[in-house]
This record gives C-alpha cells, sequence and structure tokens, in this order.
C-alpha cells in the first residue's frame, strides 16, 4: 500500500488522495474599490482609477465591496508588458473559455466575472474578464483576478503572466505579488515564489499569508530552518489560523521532529476539528513514532468525518498491519472495495491480510481480482506466485514468478522465490540457476545462498555447498540457523 507524503504547497489539495486538485485549504476573497472622479475644466474626459484588488488565503473570507461609480467610466489605454521574474515561467497555452453573453461597458463584465470567481466558476470568470480587459486594458484588477481564476484552472503559467502585469501597472500592490509568488509554488519554482514573496513582505511586513507562503518555498527548497521562522512569524500575526499550524508541523515533521509536529497538529484540530487533513498529518507522525494505536485512533476520526473516503480506510487498514491486526484491516479494505469494486490495490492488500492469517484461497481469490482489474501490473503476479507456493501448487508459481520477471528479469527476490519452488520440485539445477541470478542481484538475504548451498549439496557438488554454507555463517546472526549450518559443514567436510 503506498503511503503519501505530507505536502507543503497550499495550492495542493488534501495529500490523501492523490493527483492533487484546486485545494479547498485555499480560498480567496475580492475586495474592489472604484472610484470615480469628476471631469475637469481643461479635458471633458472622465478618469477612472482602480484602486487595489486584495486578495488572501486559506480560509478566509471571501468578500466583495463594490463603491459607488459616482460617474461614467471612462478609460485610458495603458500598455504594459507582462515582467515575471527574471528566469521564471511567463507563458503557457491559452486555456478553452466558454462564450458569454455582451455586457455594455468593462465594469459590467468585471463585476459578472467577480461573482463568478466567487461561485468557483473559474473558466466563466476568465471569459467575463476577458472582456473586461478587451475594454480596458489598464484595469489592473481584471487581470489579477483573471490571473487567479486561471491559478484555480491548474493554468499556473497564465496566471503568472496576468499576475505580471497587473504588478506592472500596480507595482506597490503586495497582494499582487503574494499571488504571483504561489503560482511561482505551484510550478514548484521556489526561488521564484521566494524573491516575490521578499518584495510582498517589504510592502506589507504584517501579512501573515506571505510568511506562512514563503516559509512553503523554504521547505519546498528544503530549507526548514528558514520555513520554521517564517511560520512562526506568521502565527504571531495569525495565531487563530488552523492552517499555519498544521504547515509548521508539516516542517517539524520533515525535520523528524514528530512531537513537535503533533504538537502543531494538535493545535490546528483544536482549531478546526472538522478538517480531516489535519488528523491524517497527526496521524502519519504518530506512525512514525511507532505509536500506531493513536494513529488509528485519528484514522478513525477521519472516517467519521467523511465514511466515504476510501483513503482513510486505506491508512488506518496499513496501522492495523503494523500491529498485526489483520482482521481489522481485512474489514477496511473490504469497506474500500465496497466503496470502488474496480480498485486493484484493495484486493491486492486484503490478499496479503489474507495470507497473514493463513486464509490462501481467499488471497488467491483477491490476487486472481486484482490481476484481472490492472493486469499491467506485474507485481500481482509475483505476489500470487507466492501465495501458490505455499499451498504447495509449484507449477503454478513458477508460472506467476516468470510472468512477473518477463517484465522485471533483475529482480533477485523474484530469481529466489522461483528458485525454492523449483527446489521444491527437486529441480536442483533450475534452483541453483535462480539462486545464482539472485546473488548477482546483489539482495541482501544471507539465506540464497544457503539454498543454493542445499542445491548444490543434492547435486553432489561438495565443495561449492560447502563454499556457500561459508558465506551463510559469515553473514547469518541468527545462532539456532548457525549451529544447523555448522553441523551440517562438518558432515560435508568428513564425506
Amino acid at each position: 500500500m503506498m503511503k503519501y507524503a505530507l505536502g507543503v504547497n497550499h495550492m495542493q489539495d488534501n495529500p490523501r488522495l492523490p493527483p492533487p486538485e484546486s485545494s479547498d485549504r485555499t480560498v480567496k476573497w475580492v475586495v474592489l474599490s472604484l472610484a470615480g472622479l469628476g471631469g475637469t475644466i481643461m479635458l471633458c474626459i472622465i478618469a477612472a482609477i482602480v484602486i487595489i484588488g486584495m486578495l488572501t488565503l486559506l480560509g478566509r473570507r471571501v468578500s466583495a465591496v463594490y463603491s459607488q461609480v459616482n460617474a461614467g467610466l471612462a478609460a485610458t489605454v495603458i500598455t504594459v508588458e507582462p515582467a515575471a521574474a527574471p528566469g521564471c515561467a511567463s507563458s503557457s497555452v491559452s486555456a478553452m473559455v466558454p462564450q458569454v453573453e455582451t455586457l455594455p461597458n468593462a465594469l459590467a463584465y468585471y463585476h459578472r466575472g467577480s461573482d463568478e470567481l466567487e461561485q468557483g466558476e473559474y473558466a466563466r470568470a476568465v471569459a467575463y474578464f476577458n472582456g473586461a480587459i478587451a475594454l480596458e486594458p489598464d484595469l489592473a484588477n481584471a487581470w489579477y483576478h483573471r490571473g487567479y481564476a486561471y491559478e484555480n484552472l491548474g493554468e499556473y503559467e497564465r496566471a503568472i503572466e496576468d499576475y505580471s502585469r497587473a504588478i506592472a501597472m500596480a507595482p506597490d500592490e503586495p497582494q499582487y505579488r503574494s499571488s504571483r509568488a504561489q503560482a511561482y509554488a505551484s510550478l514548484s519554482e521556489y526561488a521564484c515564489a521566494i524573491e516575490d514573496y521578499d518584495q510582498a513582505i517589504a510592502l506589507d511586513p504584517d501579512d501573515a499569508f506571505s510568511y506562512l507562503g514563503r516559509g512553503d518555498a523554504y521547505a519546498g527548497l528544503g530549507k526548514y530552518d528558514q520555513s520554521l521562522a517564517d511560520y512562526r512569524r506568521a502565527i504571531e500575526l495569525d495565531p487563530e489560523n488552523p492552517e499555519v499550524y498544521n504547515t509548521r508541523g508539516d516542517a517539524y515533521y520533515y525535520q523528524e521532529s514528530y512531537e513537535q509536529a503533533i504538537a502543531d497538529y494538535t493545535r490546528a484540530i483544536e482549531l478546526d476539528p472538522e478538517e480531516t487533513l489535519y488528523y491524517f498529518n497527526r496521524a502519519y507522525a504518530y506512525e512514525s513514532l511507532g505509536e500506531y494505536e493513536q494513529a488509528i485512533a485519528d484514522y478513525t476520526t477521519m472516517i467519521e468525518l467523511d465514511p466515504d473516503d476510501p483513503q482513510a480506510y486505506y491508512d488506518r487498514a496499513y496501522a492495523a498491519i503494523s500491529i498485526g491486526q489483520y482482521e481489522p484491516a481485512i474489514e477496511d479494505y473490504t469497506r474500500i472495495i465496497q466503496l470502488n469494486p474496480d480498485n486493484a490495490s484493495a484486493y491486492q492488500s486484503r490478499a496479503s491480510a489474507y495470507e497473514e492469517l493463513g486464509r490462501g484461497e481467499e488471497a488467491i481469490h483477491d490476487y486472481r481480482e486484482a490481476i484481472r482489474l490492472d493486469p499491467d501490473d506485474t507485481w500481482g503476479y509475483y505476489t500470487r506466485g507466492d501465495a501458490y507456493r505455499r499451498q504447495g501448487s509449484y507449477d503454478l508459481a513458477i508460472q506467476d514468478y516468470t510472468t512477473f520477471l518477463q517484465s522485471n528479469p533483475d529482480n533477485g527476490w523474484a530469481h529466489r522465490d522461483r528458485g525454492h519452488a523449483y527446489y521444491e520440485q527437486e529441480n536442483y539445477d533450475q534452483a541453483v540457476s535462480d539462486y545464482t541470478q539472485a546473488i548477482e542481484s546483489f539482495i541482501d538475504d544471507p539465506w540464497v545462498y544457503y539454498s543454493r548451498g542445499a542445491a548444490y549439496e543434492h547435486l553432489g557438488k561438495k565443495d561449492l555447498a560447502i563454499a556457500d554454507l561459508e558465506v551463510f555463517l559469515d553473514r547469518a546472526d541468527n545462532p539456532v540457523a548457525r549451529e544447523e549450518v555448522e553441523r551440517k559443514l562438518r558432515v560435508l567436510r568428513e564425506k
């Protein structure tokens, strides 16, 4: 069973269920102020100034505040080229956007785009912002919010391009820079992200989000000391934000400071007891300490909060198996299969648990289902081969091992196990051949020398048998086995 690593990128979804999609951990709010200026006596033109739209993340409030425009909106067109940070991404393929109705002016398009943005209709938001930008290319907020829409569509490079245009129009707006930084981080361009966060923090030293984002970027580069310093500052600025504690917990986890990680995850849970991700992360830290009972308790809470989440059942089963609780693990794998009958991995995992309980027929049935559902996963043939061999069905075992080895010819463990099957059939020449290939694959198993030595003995090759048994003695530390091999060596030398 695959376990998933904790993530540090705030545009990533819950790491429990890959692949990541747009994050429900990341919510941006939109604030727009439009102020109309009266006409002057020199020009009979009404000018409009678009004041910066603020955008923040991490589960904060969503609002849109529109001031009254007391005069008409006219535009002075400003031509601005996108200006991404040097050496950083700045372009991509155009997104597909829907057709929308014709509206009377840029402000109308902008308002509709903002509404779609708040509803999570990002493609439609892009279409409306396109209309606003076409009519008024100097509307910085339209570029900015279209960038946000692109970001949530996974179009990070186009988001960066739009954020860059907004920055060129309003270089002193910190939120534009922090948003572009986040898009860079989503592309794993952490150095570029840090550069933008540095500038955002210089413009607004009290913005907790920028410290949190820069901490994430430092963590992405493996610079956990710097990330922890930023997380501490973010907590000072926003002590009631559970995400900051969760993210600092991740940094502690990567430093293998599991107790501190657990403390931070616990604080995140206290602040938001409905967020399953925090239980997942704490459970994972508990497992790293070998505290599987506590991990199982957290996975159980996850299941109570979301009983249809298959990953929680996987993780709880994994923890249960780690302490020999195979029956509960089988129940969890069965629940996963009920949720998704085509889940080959669940059949594979349940089969392994059945084998541990000596329930070979049920194991083989599940291995067969796993292979049927995912015939390209050759590992299923290997594990089913093991089950057949333990049952004494050596021909079937050899057949499955051979299928696996056709795709994995250098897998020493499979050669060893097929060698065991040949040995049980008294086909000692084939057994020696497989044991030799296993040894040449440098598998760390002294018993393969013992097995080959025993096969050589059956073939009457005393000197080769003695040589292998002596290697076994050099590498094995089991006193009972060593005593038995020493006795066998005395007998062989006396022949």
